[in-house]
């Protein structure tokens, strides 16, 4: 579910940088040549000559911002790096546009009309970047696209699965508490978020904290506890998530595959297969 959120994010992002593009481009147009701003001296052009630039306009914009990362789920959104990849994004479009255009040779594209283009590309996307951390804190006041998730577990790899979610605040879900192995955490805090109990209170938590989402993040030696918190949200409606302890394997080859309809965590792999 949490990819999948990312994922939704990412999407709804593309789709509204699609709309920004095409307004910046509609922007850049009217700014040169229909403002009065900036002298013309051979004609207006009609604008519907600036239409069919926007077919091959946006599908660039698109498959330069996902060869980038733009738009990569597993990316954690902060504005610097936003603004970096859309400055890069903006520039290579507006190379491949203009050899397209070049080829096409359909419509002579004023290339002042193409610079303040390439200015608002950029400031347009960002200006609605910056308003989403302010949203997304609107819709949590609000209970709006929030899941409230509590970790089962305290040691490295709990705090990989934290400090992941923290990075990513657009994915809606926010952990709310920690159940730990030991009693002794009691009223300590990873990351700054409170141990409320230990993995035998998981179910009394849940009830007083509505929790919609577990996220079980515990080193192999602590996994005879996965059984038992199994069995305090048999009956509740609330989504449980795994996270294997694979960091000691991460310089190996590992990977997940479907053994016949088993999952199956692959280790290490051969550097030879296959033809």
């Amino acid at each position: 579910m949490f990819r999948q959120r990312l994922l939704f994010f990412r999407t709804v992002l593309l789709a509204t940088d699609f709309v920004l593009i095409a307004l910046a481009w509609f922007l850049a147009y009217h700014l040169r040549l229909t403002s009065g701003l900036i002298p013309v001296w051979k004609g207006v052009p009609p604008l519907q000559e600036y239409i069919f630039p926007l077919l091959y306009l946006l599908p660039i914009w698109g498959v330069v911002g996902a060869s980038l990362g733009l738009y990569s789920p597993r990316r954690a959104f902060a504005l610097w790096d936003e603004g970096w990849l859309l400055a890069k994004a903006a520039s290579l479009t507006l190379v491949c546009f203009t050899a397209t255009s070049y080829v096409l040779k359909e419509v002579d594209i004023s290339r002042l009309v193409l610079a303040i283009f390439g200015v608002a590309a950029i400031a347009l996307p960002l200006a609605s970047r910056a308003f989403i951390p302010h949203t997304v804190r609107q819709l949590r006041r609000n209970g709006i696209y929030l899941r409230r998730a509590l970790v089962v577990g305290h040691e490295d790899l709990a705090h990989q699965v934290i400090k992941t979610i923290q990075q990513h605040p657009e994915a809606g879900l926010t952990i709310v508490g920690i159940a730990a192995e030991s009693p002794r955490l009691l009223g300590t805090r990873l990351d700054s978020i409170a141990v409320l109990g230990t993995h035998h209170e998981v179910g009394a938590i849940m009830q007083r904290e509505h929790i919609d989402q577990l996220i079980i993040a515990l080193s192999f030696r602590a996994y005879e506890v996965v059984e038992g918190v199994l069995a305090q949200v048999e009956n509740e409606p609330v989504e449980v998530m795994l996270v294997p302890d694979l960091s000691r394997y991460r310089e190996l080859r590992c990977g997940v595959e479907d053994l016949a309809g088993i999952p199956a965590l692959t280790l290490q792999g051969a550097p030879l297969y296959g033809w």
